[in-house]
């Protein structure tokens, strides 16, 4: 603690200043200062006694040079930059004692001592050699004239700062930065190692050189992909321990590198690296499928911060190769998905069906060309609906549109169906046609698709006209479309059938067909399964029902859908079987590729590491797959409980929200059956805790009940506990700065208030510029508080009602000390009341108007205004500023955005501002956005709930 300044002391007595427990003052008493440079203490000047006095009472790092040798004299706080110079270097020449940088400073210390010009520089980089090693340090300094009561200047007062560890993790900050805005450029895994690396070449001050290897998964060798810093021919002659770090999956710091391997340097740097770490690189929660192996900088400490950085660095070259290999593996899925889409235009076309969608807003659709081949209607690419329905008979016309009106209205369902006739001018003969559809609607029962099929059943009604006229046997067979009918004598073996029968098992209708012909056709494997079946049937008297797949006579396979029902004699003997065939070739290929579809639909789940749930509402019946129940610690199997499994496991902090949102997913008029959440989980056997995103819809009857509530779930725990890491880092880093920063606000001011009463009017507005620099600091170190205390969940909202222009006016007043030379119009606007945390409001109006400000360096006029929109007070803050580009407009209020440009770079600020208010809003129910033009300017607003 400095000693205060006594105002009685005797002139010339100066050694007020040798008190107390410090080390220099212990050093300058015992020392015999005689035939030092400095000659004996009791004659030193009075001027070096003060400005010793001064230096040796400050708690911060300050060095006294004295006299044109530049003597060097300091404080305790200035011996760890001293380091083992110390104490040889007091009262020594600052050529003498750094003499690797004096020619740079040197023209610095001169311009203070021979013309009284200060200078300040801003982390500066000195090579300190200190605790056994050359370190890469970094310096905030200032130089200043020391003044005796002549006005003469005789010495240099230099105050410092270091920085190193800001510096360095800045840069570290920016890689990582840089690493997640390029996470996902790769399109394979192994484009993702070749070229992971890439942004090492150019960040190379904390990775000196790294080797990025692939474990190939089939024979286990190690495959070296990429290397920066070093040839790849070098790095392959480096021999590590990559299998034991592959095993253990946890980071390894290997020594001594120069005993084994070729001596490698850092860019710019002396020394040469002599540790490297071998990091995993891991796809998938358990599974390492490569190593990253990196260069430890010999100038910087390796220590938890180190070791930290690099594990994130391997971490994002994880993420990002893992990206690859998803990318990879969504594009054979699409591939997949469009061939299955092919198949199933193939069963459509099969199926000699015509396929329609409208879209209800435009009142256009497009259809498939044999429904426009049917209508006459020309292959453009959208239609007026009303092209179609005037093609529609006019008997039929007012009843078909009347029903796809029906359809588009919400209470319907969406359900379509109809037939009718249509005629072209091209094709006189009516065909009829049957017409199904299905309407969907969106959360505000308004139509906003339409679409279905339309079948020719032109011949099915014909048939079935004439089938009215026959026998029971026909009215079977022709009541279905395209259906073979059989009569099998069971005796005989004979059997009476339709051309279309033979035509379903590729027989010509011209030649007979028997049963045992039938027989032949059908494939061998399902022969036992065809018999077992009209057995059955004849023994219990029951309709006959199977599918089997033949071979027709020209080697193609179809699929045949029989049915049929015995008929006895008066003994109750079974004498025939009649019936119908079908060929249901197309719908087994339709039904594969769904199921195919759906299998590549679970493989999605599955390699997205989701697990589902299912839950029958009414029956209270829940299901969960395997990953969900690993997700509550569940690997036991066992039929899962509601309340056992689930309420239950959930961490008791998180149960009774997670069951508020249960039971508003359930309710439609409040959720519309949306279910998003992230919770805690405790698991049932290993007790483990995990972190839950949850996300489902609840499907309801058309008496909005709830019937079932299906959706899936992903483990977040690893990313919430970097969340929960960094909120705590920063909390306790900015909560340490505000310490320093509020004595030292308090010495400016003590400074400030003597200068004033002095008269030094160059030290008090330069005091007033540091002070302005100090409340800046503080209020960027309350930004990151304010970050840690909103995703910790500690930002509360203090509501209370206040009047909004009133609030604006005093905006205006607050703001005016930062303005400089802009002008803020407050637009007047009628009178709006605010139930809202008012504090709150004025910090995010604060930050739009300094923003305003700091971008529009050469704009005048910053707009305020407001107004009433929709019962929303929308307020919005207007400059003639940069303007900002669309690419940066969707990321402008995410945590630590900045824009980067030319423009920007010499502005402050760390992405924060933003960010903090569009939570603040959020938080209110209110939006925030921005429209902005390059070159032109920027609106900003922001909308908050009117109160009632």
């Amino acid at each position: 603690m400095s000693t205060p300044f006594v105002s009685d002391q005797a002139s010339g007595d100066f050694n007020y200043y040798l008190n107390g427990e410090s080390e220099i003052a212990r050093l300058l008493i015992t020392q015999d200062w005689s035939n030092s440079a400095l000659g004996p203490r009791a004659e030193w000047p009075e001027a070096l006694q003060y400005a010793l006095g001064m230096c040796l009472g400050s708690p911060y790092p300050i060095a006294l040079y004295w006299g044109p040798e530049y003597l060097l004299l300091y404080n305790d706080a200035y011996i760890s930059i001293a380091a083992h110079r110390h104490p040889a270097c007091f009262g020594k020449p600052r050529g003498e004692i750094w003499p690797e940088s004096w020619a740079e400073v040197r023209p610095q210390f001169e311009a203070v001592l021979f013309r009284g010009k200060g200078t300040r520089i801003f982390d500066k980089q000195f090579p300190i050699k200190r605790f056994g090693r050359l370190e890469e340090c970094y310096f905030d300094y200032n130089l200043s004239p020391v003044v005796d009561r002549s006005g003469k200047i005789r010495g240099v007062m230099n105050a410092i700062i270091e920085t190193t560890y800001r510096v360095i993790n800045e840069r570290r900050n920016k890689l990582l930065y840089r690493f997640s805005f390029e996470s996902n450029i790769f399109h394979s895994q192994a484009q993702g190692y070749q070229e992971s690396l890439d942004l090492l070449n150019i960040f190379d001050s904390d990775i000196p050189f790294s080797i990025l290897y692939f474990q190939d998964p089939d024979n286990g060798t190690y495959v070296l992909t990429q290397a920066t810093g070093v040839s790849k021919e070098t790095a392959l002659s480096l021999t590590l321990p990559l299998a034991t770090v592959r095993q253990s999956g946890t980071p390894l710091l290997i020594g001594e590198l120069a005993k084994t391997w070729t001596t490698v340097y850092p860019k710019d740097w002396p020394d040469p690296i002599d540790q490297v770490m071998i990091l995993p690189v891991r796809q998938g929660e358990n599974q390492v499928s490569g190593l990253l192996v990196c260069g430890i900088h010999p100038g910087i400490a390796m220590d938890a911060s180190y070791k930290l950085f690099l594990e994130a660095v391997a971490g994002h070259i994880s993420h990002s190769i893992a990206n690859g290999s998803n990318y990879e593996t969504e594009k054979k899925h699409q591939l997949r998905i469009r061939d299955s889409e092919d198949q199933f235009q193939f069963a459509i076309d099969a199926a000699g069906l015509g396929t329609w969608d409208l879209n209800p807003a435009t009142n256009r659709f497009v259809g498939n060309e044999r429904l426009k081949s049917w209508f006459g209607l020309s292959s453009s690419e959208e239609i007026e609906l009303s092209r179609a329905t005037d093609i529609i008979d006019i008997e039929d016309r007012a009843r078909v549109i009347a029903a796809i009106q029906e359809a588009m209205t919400y209470r319907s369902g969406g359900a379509y169906f109809a037939e009718y006739k249509i005629s072209t001018p091209a094709d006189k003969t009516p065909r009829i046609v049957r017409a199904k559809g299905k309407a969907l609607f969106n959360e505000n029962e308004q139509v906003i698709r339409f679409s279905g099929t339309l079948q020719d059943i032109t011949e099915e009604r014909q048939f079935s006209a004439a089938l009215e006229e026959t026998n029971s046997r026909l009215q079977i067979a022709l009541e279905a479309a395209r259906l073979g009918s059989y009569d099998l004598d069971l005796k005989t073996r004979e059997m009476y059938c339709t051309p279309q029968f033979k035509l379903n098992f590729g027989w010509p209708p011209d030649r007979d067909f028997a049963y045992d012909d039938l027989i032949s056709l059908v494939r061998p494997e399902y022969r036992p399964y065809v018999d077992q079946q009209i057995r059955q049937a004849i023994e219990h008297d029951t309709v006959y029902h199977a599918e089997y797949e033949i071979s027709w006579p020209d080697g193609s396979l179809h699929w045949i859908s029989a049915s049929g029902k015995p008929r006895y004699d008066k003994d109750g003997r079974a004498q025939r079987i009649i019936g119908v065939t079908s060929d249901i070739t197309d719908q087994i290929t339709a039904r594969t590729a769904l199921e195919n579809a759906f299998e590549q639909m679970k493989l999605s789940q599955n390699a997205a590491q989701l697990g589902s749930f299912d839950m029958d509402v009414p029956a209270g019946r829940l299901e969960w797959d395997e990953r969900c129940c690993r997700l509550f610690g569940i690997f036991s199997s066992r039929d899962i409980d509601f309340e056992r499994d689930f309420v239950a496991n959930l961490h008791p902090d998180d149960r009774d929200k997670v069951l508020n949102e249960v039971k508003k997913a359930l309710v439609r008029t409040v959720s519309n059956g949306d279910y998003d959440v992230e919770y805690r989980t405790v698991g049932a056997e290993d007790h483990k805790l995990r972190w839950v995103k949850a996300k489902g819809k609840v499907m309801f009857n058309d008496k909005d009940e709830p019937l079932r509530f299906t959706g899936a779930v992903l483990d977040i725990t690893d990313q919430k506990q970097d969340e929960l890491r960094k909120n705590d880092f920063i909390s306790m880093v900015s909560h340490e700065l505000k310490t320093p920063l509020t004595s030292l606000k308090a010495y400016v001011q003590i400074l400030n208030n003597r200068a004033r009463k002095s008269g030094d009017h160059f030290a008090s507005e330069s005091l007033n510029k540091v002070e302005q620099q100090v409340n800046k600091m503080t209020g960027m170190i309350n930004s990151f508080l304010n970050v840690a205390r909103l995703e910790s969940g500690k930002i509360q909202l203090d509501k209370s009602t206040f009047e909004l222009p009133a609030m604006l006016a005093e905006v205006v007043d607050e703001a005016k000390p930062i303005m400089g030379t802009h002008t803020i119009l407050l637009e007047a606007g009628e009178p709006v009341t605010l139930f809202a945390d008012q504090n709150k409001i004025v910090q995010v109006m604060m930050n739009l108007v300094s923003n305003a400000v700091k971008y529009s360096p050469r704009g005048k006029v910053v707009r305020i205004a407001w107004t009433k929109q929709d019962g929303d007070a929308v307020i919005s803050v207007q400059d003639e500023g940069m303007g900002i580009k669309p690419d940066d407009i969707n990321l402008l209020f995410k945590r630590f955005y900045r824009v980067e440009s030319p423009h920007t770079r010499n502005i402050s600020g760390f992405g924060i501002g933003l960010y903090l208010s569009a939570e603040i809003v959020q938080r209110h129910g209110g939006n925030i956005w921005v429209e902005s033009e390059k070159g032109v300017g920027s609106t900003f607003f922001f909308s908050l709930p009117l109160p009632g």
